[in-house]
């Protein structure tokens, strides 16, 4: 009887005597306290279920049940114990029953022997956790790496999908046989390679690269490239970790919606060029007709256009045509009478024809008559005007 008292005081199974339906606590020993930080003196007389987390309360039920009627012991009965601080641990129960003298039903008295299996339980939910990312990799678009810091980045590790995504077999690159830096586009070698080194010796953890792949029947993919830099206790890198994903297909919209930008752009150009068309009609005279209505960027260009158009034909008199314009507002009509009072800065003489009523008035009403403005009705007379003018 020492050795089992002995034993009893000193093991670190938890052990326990639970009687009746409710499985009321007769008796344990002190692992309880050691173990699970529970005063064994403070469980006498509490239900065993009330020890087991609320949702597997089914379960404790459950076992307790088949455990009185079963024959042998019950093994191996998984649950986690609910802590005082509202932590759970997990616990591998095993009961074997023990009739009641007075053998009614539900009565037997039950020996519970628990045994203490968090850090298990905690380790196999940490393999799962990493088993499913792993099979997320091995079947996913992201290619796991793990490059040796030395020239041509050797592999040490990389996910099997390698094969899949680019091409090349993992045994192939833990081989050497196939150098990763053999997979880089040859014009972007030397950047990788530059950036890499700059980012080792700026110390940083992380960092990440755009760069091209060629498979190895020649197509090129676009690939992102998040690394993590491994050092040892001195500082000095020793492996680079992470991750690449192909992203062709993002490189290609980027470029579709850079060249769609470029097009409108020029479609735009070609637009203002074409609202603003200046005409070498002779020696020295250049006329811009406008038509249509006429704003405060519009008016920005037809002054660009006209003065440019001064300059590069050197042009003695340039003809301003407002024929085919019924209205403009007080603002653009500033814009025009500085476009007349910019011409004679570049020695031109600027002659405005094709006023409508609505223009003059707008123009008084502005009091542009303080600009000097040669002002013809019709562009048959400005032309003349101006032919005239350039040939003194």
């Amino acid at each position: 009887m020492k050795l089992v008292d002995g034993y009893i005081e000193l093991t670190r199974e938890l052990l326990a005597l639970v009687e009746g339906e409710e499985a009321t606590i007769t008796w344990v020993n002190p692992a309880w306290q050691g173990a699970l930080g529970l005063d064994p003196d403070a469980l006498i007389g509490r239900s065993f279920l009330d020890l087991i987390a609320p949702h597997l309360a089914a379960t404790a039920r459950e076992a307790l049940s088949r455990a009185r009627a079963a024959p042998a012991p019950l093994r191996d009965v998984r649950m986690a114990v609910r802590l005082p601080g509202g932590a759970l641990r997990w616990v591998s129960w095993s009961m074997a029953p023990e009739s009641d003298p007075g053998g009614g039903p539900g009565a037997a008295r039950l020996v519970v022997v628990g045994h203490d299996i968090d850090a298990e339980v905690q380790l196999a939910a940490q393999r799962d956790a990493l088993e499913r990312e792993r099979r997320l990799f091995i079947g996913g678009p992201v290619v796991v790496f793990r490059w040796v810091a030395a020239e041509g980045w050797p592999v040490e590790y990389v996910s099997p999908n390698v094969a899949q995504q680019f091409g090349v077999t993992d045994e192939d690159l833990l081989s050497g046989r196939v150098p990763y830096a053999s997979l880089v586009h040859p014009e972007d070698l030397a950047r990788v390679g530059a950036e890499v080194a700059q980012y080792s010796a700026a110390g940083v953890k992380t960092f990440e690269q755009d760069y091209r792949l060629v498979r190895p029947g020649g197509e090129v993919r676009w690939i992102y490239d998040f690394t993590v830099v491994n050092r040892d206790g001195a500082g000095a890198v020793t492996h680079y970790e992470g991750y690449i994903v192909d992203i062709t297909e993002r490189k290609r919209a980027e470029e579709e919606l850079r060249r769609q930008v470029e097009l409108v752009e020029q479609q735009r150009a070609a637009i203002r060029s074409l609202s603003t068309p200046v005409i070498h009609v002779w020696d020295g005279v250049i006329a811009l007709p406008v038509v249509g209505y006429v704003d405060t960027r519009r008016a920005a260009d037809m002054m660009g256009a006209l003065l440019d158009g001064i300059v590069e034909l050197r042009a003695r008199c340039a003809i301003l045509d407002l024929t085919g314009v019924e209205v403009i507002d007080t603002e653009t009509t500033g814009h025009l009478m500085r476009m007349v009072s910019a011409a004679g800065l570049l020695g031109a003489e600027c002659i405005v024809c094709g006023i409508s009523p609505a223009i003059a008035q707008t123009m008084i009403a502005m009091d542009a008559e303080r600009f000097t403005v040669k002002a013809l009705p019709r562009l048959r007379d400005a032309l003349a005007y101006a032919i005239r003018a350039a040939q003194r």
